[in-house]
């Protein structure tokens, strides 16, 4: 991830910025985020040509044009890569210009802005004129996929036709007619992911991906499915507990070994609970904040369902084997929880996040309440499993 000293003070400081942005409803340099924007000097800074567009009529055929001249150009000119790929994501979220603009000042380049189309003859820049508005958008938005998710090298083109063929298709598109890959080099693309996949800019990303929801349709359509895909990001160990091991009131959430845990989990669950966007926590939360939720506070409980989980996702295997270098504690864990869940005639539902939407402020503290009550008793497993924790109203 890339975090320079001058970006994290900004990200950690973003209250100064509005918390909702709203779509062309305001001149791009107007945004206070301009003013923010940090400037190198010396000699190591470059100066690559920034693309803005002074008639928004034109966006697509700048967005196409950025993007036709970024997979044409080599690898080795990565400034230009970084510009080009900077024009084409100013197209698909115009507020965000400053935003950019000051990443890339921060990795040591000037932007000299070219305005398009007024420019591009002086410039030497041909436009790319005949594409239509739905693929375009349907690309963009795989762009923002892509700056959120982080697909490996070896799965990355299959995420990338799977949600470019999902886009297409909520917005009535065919798709078996054009190439939906918007970067074609995944080399190009672990390098654009390195500079701008921070979490300084997916935030105002994530913001104007719940803007475009409320516009209407295609745009709408196309950017709900956009943040169904990218609900709970950053938030797999959270998710796994929750879905896994409270939704089933499973004992192992009242074992005295994982109390400390447990309590952990539970701050984490408040915090997620009262947040405006609890599926979108990670992202748009402060980071004062985000850190309940990860793996390192509660990694016994999240190696428990992590198991748990893999092994429902088998239909040949009701659990599979732990891995040796687990430690004791969890591989008993796993078994408490298959003793007493199999006991109760309960089947381990596959992950849908259901805990979020099933249980209140007010039930998570009666579990919790319960769950400290029993670790001073130091009940035994075997009477955990006899005696099931109440249930949740």
């Amino acid at each position: 991830m890339y975090r320079n000293k001058s970006l994290r003070w900004v990200e950690e400081n973003y209250d100064s910025v509005p918390e909702r942005f709203w779509f062309l409803e305001r001149p791009i340099d107007t945004t206070p985020a301009a003013d923010t924007v940090f400037h190198m000097t010396g000699s190591n800074i470059i100066s690559v040509e920034l693309w803005l567009m002074d008639n928004l009529d034109a966006r697509s055929m700048i967005f196409m044009t950025a993007l036709d001249e970024l997979n044409a150009t080599p690898l080795s000119e990565r400034k230009s890569i970084f510009a080009l790929f900077a024009s084409a994501l100013i197209c698909v979220f115009p507020v965000l210009a400053p935003t950019v603009k000051l990443v890339l000042n921060n990795s040591g380049m000037n932007t000299r802005e070219v305005k398009l189309p007024s420019q591009a003859e002086q410039h030497l820049i041909q436009m790319n004129r005949d594409t239509p508005e739905n693929y375009v958008a349907v690309l963009g938005a795989q762009i923002a996929i892509m700056l959120i998710k982080n697909p490996s090298d070896a799965n990355c083109n299959s995420f990338m036709q799977s949600w470019a063929q999902g886009l297409a298709a909520s917005i009535g598109m065919p798709t078996d007619s054009r190439n939906f890959t918007p970067i074609a080099d995944f080399e190009k693309v672990t390098l654009i992911k390195r500079l701008f996949s921070n979490r300084f800019l997916n935030t105002y990303i994530m913001k104007e991906i719940i803007n475009y929801c409320a516009l209407q349709a295609p745009i709408s359509t196309l950017y709900n499915y956009v943040a169904e895909i990218v609900k709970y990001h950053g938030m797999g160990a959270f998710t796994s507990i929750s879905d896994v091991l409270l939704s089933v009131k499973s004992p192992v959430l009242y074992n005295p070994r994982v109390l400390h845990e447990v309590d952990r989990f539970s701050f984490a669950y408040i915090a997620v609970r009262q947040f405006e966007y609890p599926q979108y926590f990670y992202m748009l939360a402060k980071p004062t904040v985000t850190h309940l939720i990860e793996r390192n506070n509660f990694p016994v409980l999240a190696r428990v369902a992590q198991l748990i989980k893999q092994a429902t996702s088998s239909p040949l295997n009701p659990f599979v084997a732990p891995r040796d270098r687990d430690s004791p504690i969890v591989l008993e864990l796993v078994e408490l929880h298959k003793r007493a869940i199999f006991g109760r005639s309960v089947n381990v539902p596959r992950p849908t996040l259901r805990s979020l939407n099933a249980y209140s402020y007010g039930n998570m503290e009666v579990a919790f309440i319960h769950n400290s009550q029993s670790a001073n008793r130091e009940q035994s497993d075997r009477v955990t499993i006899q005696q099931p924790p109440p249930r949740l109203n």
